[in-house]
C-alpha cells in the first residue's frame, strides 16, 4: 500500500512571512488598543473629485457636505447607495492617548472592499488591494500627540468577481495598537499529531519586532491549556538587537491524557498564550487542534486521524442583504450552525477568504474546508508572472496557518480557459508548499476533463460541475487524473426559486454520486442565495436562487430536502404504536455513500409537544458507535403524557445539532385565518385571459408542515400548492368571475379548513407584494420583499399609533428586494404596509398590515425554555434559539437546600436547541433559568423553571 502523507514537516515551517499580517489573536487590552469603529464621515465620488480637491487632507474635506456611515459598513446597504459603483470616502477623527506618546503606533483594518488608500493627516500611508484580507500600516511618524488626527480612506468597490455582490465600504472592524518597542508579528503553531502513538509534537514559531534603536531582552513564555487548565509551559529568553527582527522556535510533547484530537464531530481545541517580562495578561492567544489528514490514493479513501471519512458540505457566499458583508459575529455563527446542522462537515466553503471570526468558529464547531485566493475565471490575474497572487497567498496562509479547520489551500477557481492558467497552477501550487509544508494545495477545476488540465498539480483534486446525473462527467474527470481522489468543490443543478416552497431532487443529485470509491464527497453550491446583478440571475429581487436558504437564512423546503441526503444515517423512520408508543429505525449508511463515517457518542432523542411547541415529555439515548454498514439500530419509546399535538424523534451528534429527525403529528393544525386575500393582476399590461391571481398572505401556526388552496368552478374543484412559505398564490385564473375559496392548513395528521370565502378577481387590482422577512436593527427596520419583473417603486408606509391611512409617513425606493426605514425614536412599536408601483404610477393594493418593535439599545431577547427533561442524573433543556445570540448561559442550582448556589453552563453557539448537563443528583429536585449572550450584552434571566427527577 502507498499513503501519501503530506505531514512530514521540515523544521523550518511556514519560511515567508508577509508584513501585512494582522491577525495573531492579540490580546486587546486598553493601554495599547483604540477602537476606530463607530459613525464615520461618507463621501460618494462618482466624478472622481476627491484626489483632484485633495480631500485626503483634512483642511480641505468640507465636513458639512459629507454624510455618515456606520464602520464596519457597507454603503450598499443604504436606500440611497444601492447601487452605487465606484470610489468613496471616509474620515474619521481621534486622539491617541497621552501615554502612547513615543510608543509604535500601527492602523489595522480587517477588511476593506475593494481597493482601499489610507492617509493620516494628510499624508499617505499605504494602499491595499484585496477587499477580503486583512492589513497593518506603521503610522507612528504621521501621529500628532496631543491633538486630533485625522484618518482618511479612498474606497473602490469597482473590482467585482463573478456572480458575487461588489459590497463597497470599511466591512469589518478598524483599530489602533501600540507598542513600547517588542511587538510581537508572527505566530505560527505546528502541531504534528500521531494518531497511533496517542502523542503529539507541537512547534512554535514567534517572531518579535523591536522598534526601539537599543537592544532589548526578549523573555518570557508560552502556555498551551486545555479547557483553562495549564498543560505546558514554555520559556524563552534571549536579546533581540534594536531596530530588528528575531525569532523564538520552541517545541514541546503531548501525551496520553494531554491528547484529544480534533474531528468535524469533537473538535477538541488547545489554546496558546504568550506572555512577557514576567506578566501573568498575555499579549497574545491562540487556539489549535490536534489532527492529521492524509490520502489514501490506493485504497481511495480521506483520512482523519486514521480513519476514512466521506463527507459533504455547502458552498457559503459571505454576505446577506441586512448586513452586506459585514460578519457580525451573530451571522457567521448562524450560518455556521445551519450548515452544520445540515450535515456540512467537508467544503471549499467560501471563494472568499473568511475573517479570523468565522474561522475560529469553524474551528470550534468542526467544518474542515478549503481556504481560496479569489482568483476566477478569464482572470488576468492567473499568469505565472503576476505577483498579485502570490502576495495574497502569503497573505492567506500568514492569518490562517493556526485553524485546524483548514486542511488545505486553493489557489484558484475555474480559471482552465485562461491562456496561462497550467502554468500558473504548476508554479504557485508548488510556492504554496514552501510556505505551508502541512496541508493539501489545490485549485478548483471546472475542465478537469480535459487533457492536460491543471489538476495533475494538485494534490487533489477539487472539481465543480453542474446537472441532474454527475455519475458520468464524474468517471470523465477520474480518467484524466486516476492518481487523485476527488471532492466535488462545487455541485449542484440550477436556481431554483427564493420562495421557501423552493426544491431540487437532491436524493437524485447525490444518489449519482454516491457509490464511487474516489469520490470522497461534494459541497453544494450553494448553503445561500446571494445578491447578485449577474446576467444569469433569475430573480427579479436582486437574489440569486441557487440557496437552499434564502439571502436572510430562512429555510426552503431544499434545507430539508438536502439535509437528509447529507444525514449521517441512511435513514431515521418512526411509527405511531399502539396508544402512547412508536417505533424507532436507525438505518447506517454503507461505506460507499457520501456521507460515510462512524459516528460517536451521538444521541437518539425523543420529544412530545403541545399545539403550543412547548416539550410535555421527553427522553433520550446515547447510542453505541454506528460504523458504515453496520446493522440497523430498532428501538421502543413509549410516553405518559395524553393529549399532545406532535411527536418529534432527533439524532443529535456530540455538538448537539439536530442532524435528521422524522415527526410524527397526532392532531390536525390548529385553525390560524389567513392575514388576508387579494384578487388581481401580478404584471401591469397582462390582461390576457387567465392571468388573474389569488394572492393569501398566511399567519404563523407552527402545527401545520403547509398550507394549500381549493377553488371551485361549479363541480370542478382545482387545488393550489402545497406552499412552505407565508403567502400562497392562485395563478391562471378569469377575472370578474365568482371562485369559491377554500384555505387549508395541513399536517401528517390532516387538514384544517381555516378559511373560506367567495369573491371575484378585479382585472384593475394589482396584488401587494409578498413580505419575506422583517429585522429591526438599531436606527430603524429593514422590509424584504418579492420583486416582479416590471415592478418600478416600492412604497412603504408606517406610524406610531397605528393609523396607517391618516398619519403614516410614506417612503419610497426603486431598489428591488429590499427597503430600509430609519428611526430616530426609541423603543417604539411600528406598523407598516408595503405597495409596489407600476408604470402609469399605477399602485398596488397595500399589503396586510405588520409590526415591528424597535430597540435602539438592541437589547437581547429572554430566550424561551420549552421544556427541561431530568433522566439518569442528566437535564435536558429544550429551548427556542434567539435572534442575533452568539451564545447562551444556563444557570441551574438544587431546589430546597439552603442558600444553594448557581452553577452555570455557557454555549458558544447561536442556533442552540438543546443543552445537557450532567452530574445531577437523582435524587432531588432542580431549577433552570436561561438567558441568551448577544456582541452588545446578555439578557435577562427567564423564569425559572422546576423539575424533578425521574430515576430511569
Amino acid at each position: 500500500m502507498k499513503t501519501q502523507n503530506l505531514f512530514s514537516i521540515p523544521l523550518l515551517f511556514l519560511f515567508t512571512f508577509c508584513l501585512w499580517q494582522t491577525s495573531l489573536g492579540q490580546v486587546k487590552s486598553g493601554d495599547s488598543f483604540l477602537d476606530l469603529n463607530g459613525t464615520w464621515s461618507f463621501k460618494i465620488d462618482p466624478y472622481n473629485l476627491g484626489m483632484e480637491k485633495e480631500w485626503f487632507i483634512p483642511a480641505t474635506s468640507i465636513k458639512g457636505s459629507w454624510d455618515e456611515l456606520e464602520v464596519p459598513g457597507n454603503w450598499d446597504l443604504r436606500n440611497e447607495y444601492a447601487h452605487y459603483a465606484g470610489i468613496a470616502w471616509f474620515q474619521k477623527s481621534f486622539e491617541v492617548p497621552q501615554n502612547w506618546d513615543g510608543k509604535n503606533i500601527q492602523i489595522h483594518f480587517e477588511a476593506v472592499s475593494q481597493d482601499a488608500t489610507v492617509w493620516i493627516n494628510g499624508k499617505m500611508v499605504g494602499k491595499n488591494n484585496s477587499g477580503f484580507l486583512p492589513f497593518t500600516f506603521d503610522i507612528t511618524p504621521f501621529i500628532q500627540q496631543g491633538q486630533a488626527n485625522e484618518v482618511t480612506l479612498l474606497v473602490d468597490n469597482s473590482k467585482k468577481i463573478g456572480a458575487i455582490w461588489n459590497w463597497g465600504g470599511i466591512r469589518r472592524s478598524v483599530h489602533l495598537s501600540a507598542s513600547d518597542g517588542i511587538r510581537l508579528t508572527g505566530n505560527y503553531i505546528t502541531p504534528i499529531f500521531d494518531y497511533k502513538s496517542k502523542s503529539a509534537e507541537v512547534h512554535f514559531r514567534l517572531k518579535f519586532q523591536n522598534h526601539a534603536l537599543q537592544n532589548s531582552d526578549l523573555k518570557g513564555e508560552i502556555r498551551i491549556k486545555k479547557d483553562g487548565l495549564i498543560l505546558k509551559k514554555l520559556p524563552f529568553d534571549q536579546q533581540i538587537s534594536g531596530a530588528s527582527g528575531s525569532e523564538v522556535i520552541l517545541k514541546t510533547s503531548l501525551e496520553g491524557k494531554e491528547v484529544f484530537p480534533w474531528h468535524f464531530d469533537m473538535p477538541n481545541l488547545y489554546s496558546s498564550e504568550i506572555l512577557l517580562n514576567g506578566s501573568e495578561t498575555p499579549i497574545a492567544t491562540e487556539r489549535f487542534g490536534l489532527r492529521k489528514i492524509e490520502l489514501d490514493n490506493d485504497k481511495k479513501q480521506l483520512l482523519l486521524n486514521g480513519e476514512s471519512v466521506r463527507a459533504m458540505g455547502f458552498n457559503l457566499v459571505p454576505d446577506d442583504r441586512i448586513t452586506g458583508n459585514t460578519l457580525p459575529l451573530w451571522r457567521i455563527k448562524e450560518d455556521i450552525d445551519l450548515i452544520k446542522a445540515a450535515g456540512g462537515n467537508l467544503a471549499r466553503l467560501s471563494h472568499l477568504p473568511l475573517p479570523k471570526e468565522a474561522l475560529d468558529y469553524l474551528d470550534e464547531r468542526g467544518i474542515m474546508t478549503f481556504s481560496e485566493v479569489p482568483l476566477w475565471g478569464l482572470d488576468p490575474l492567473a499568469d505565472p508572472n503576476s505577483d498579485v497572487p502570490k502576495d495574497w497567498l502569503i497573505r492567506l496562509i500568514d492569518s490562517q496557518y493556526n485553524h485546524p479547520s483548514i486542511i488545505g489551500w486553493s489557489v484558484a477557481n475555474e480559471i482552465g480557459h485562461y491562456p496561462t492558467a497550467f502554468e500558473y497552477v504548476k508554479n504557485i501550487v508548488a510556492f504554496a508548499k514552501t510556505l505551508d509544508s502541512t496541508r493539501l494545495v489545490s485549485a478548483v477545476s471546472h475542465t478537469a476533463q480535459w487533457e492536460n488540465d491543471f489538476s495533475i498539480h494538485a494534490d487533489i483534486g477539487l472539481i465543480n460541475k453542474y446537472g441532474k446525473n454527475l455519475g458520468p462527467a464524474t468517471e470523465a474527470q477520474h480518467k484524466r487524473i486516476p492518481d487523485k481522489l476527488l471532492f466535488y468543490a462545487e455541485y449542484g443543478i440550477e436556481q431554483f426559486g427564493e420562495d421557501l416552497s423552493s426544491d431540487f431532487d437532491a436524493k437524485s443529485l447525490v444518489e449519482s454520486l454516491s457509490g464511487i470509491p474516489y469520490l470522497i464527497g461534494g459541497s453544494l453550491w450553494t448553503f445561500n442565495d446571494y445578491r447578485s446583478n449577474y446576467v444569469s440571475t433569475r430573480e427579479f429581487s436582486e437574489n440569486r436562487s441557487w440557496g437552499v436558504v434564502d439571502v436572510y437564512r430562512r429555510k426552503k423546503k431544499a434545507y430539508y430536502s438536502i439535509r437528509k441526503e447529507n444525514a449521517p444515517v441512511s435513514d431515521l423512520l418512526v411509527s405511531k404504536g399502539p396508544g402512547n408508543t412508536a417505533a424507532i429505525t436507525i438505518i447506517p449508511r454503507k461505506p460507499l455513500d457520501i456521507p460515510s463515517f462512524t459516528l460517536r457518542n451521538y444521541r437518539l432523542v425523543w420529544q412530545v409537544l403541545d399545539q403550543e411547541g412547548m416539550v410535555s415529555e421527553s427522553g433520550w439515548e446515547n447510542l453505541p458507535a454506528i460504523e458504515p454498514g453496520s446493522a440497523q439500530i430498532n428501538r421502543s419509546i413509549a410516553w405518559k403524557s395524553d393529549g399532545g399535538q406532535k411527536l418529534e424523534v432527533m439524532l443529535l451528534n456530540p455538538q448537539n445539532d439536530n442532524v435528521f429527525g422524522a415527526s410524527v403529528d397526532f392532531k390536525t393544525p390548529k385553525n390560524v385565518a389567513p392575514l388576508r386575500v387579494f384578487g388581481g393582476r401580478i404584471t401591469h399590461n397582462n390582461v390576457t385571459p387567465n392571468s388573474g391571481i389569488l394572492r393569501i398572505f398566511l399567519d404563523q401556526n407552527s402545527t401545520s408542515e403547509f398550507h394549500i388552496a381549493r377553488i371551485k368552478i361549479g363541480n370542478e374543484v382545482k387545488e393550489f400548492g402545497p406552499t412552505y412559505d407565508n403567502f400562497l398564490d392562485l395563478t391562471g385564473l378569469e377575472f370578474s368571475k365568482p371562485y369559491e375559496l377554500e384555505v387549508f392548513a395541513v399536517n401528517s395528521a390532516g387538514e384544517t379548513l381555516i378559511h373560506q370565502e367567495t369573491l371575484e378577481i378585479n382585472l384593475k387590482a394589482i396584488v401587494p407584494p409578498a413580505i419575506q422577512h422583517i429585522q429591526r436593527e438599531k436606527n430603524g427596520f429593514y422590509v424584504g420583499f418579492a420583486t416582479e419583473v416590471d415592478d418600478f417603486q416600492f412604497r412603504v408606509r408606517y406610524s406610531t399609533n397605528g393609523d396607517l391611512e391618516k398619519t403614516g409617513k410614506i417612503i419610497s425606493t426603486t431598489n428591488p428586494g429590499l427597503i430600509f426605514i430609519p428611526s430616530n425614536e426609541s423603543k417604539e412599536a411600528y406598523s407598516f404596509q408595503i405597495q409596489r408601483v407600476k408604470d402609469n404610477y399605477y399602485h398596488s393594493d397595500w399589503s396586510p398590515e405588520y409590526e415591528v418593535c424597535l430597540d435602539p439599545n438592541l437589547n437581547p431577547q429572554v430566550p424561551l425554555i420549552k421544556g427541561v427533561t431530568l433522566q439518569n442524573g442528566e437535564a435536558l433543556i429544550h429551548f427556542e434559539p434567539v435572534q442575533k445570540a452568539i451564545g447562551y448561559q444556563l444557570d441551574y442550582r438544587e431546589i430546597g437546600k439552603n442558600e444553594s448556589v448557581w452553577k452555570t453552563l455557557n454555549s458558544t453557539k447561536a442556533l442552540e436547541e438543546f443543552l445537557i448537563v450532567d452530574g445531577l443528583n437523582p435524587k432531588v429536585s432542580y431549577e433552570f433559568r436561561l438567558s441568551s449572550i448577544t456582541s452588545h450584552s446578555r439578557s435577562e434571566y427567564s423564569s425559572p423553571i422546576q423539575k424533578s427527577s425521574i430515576p430511569k
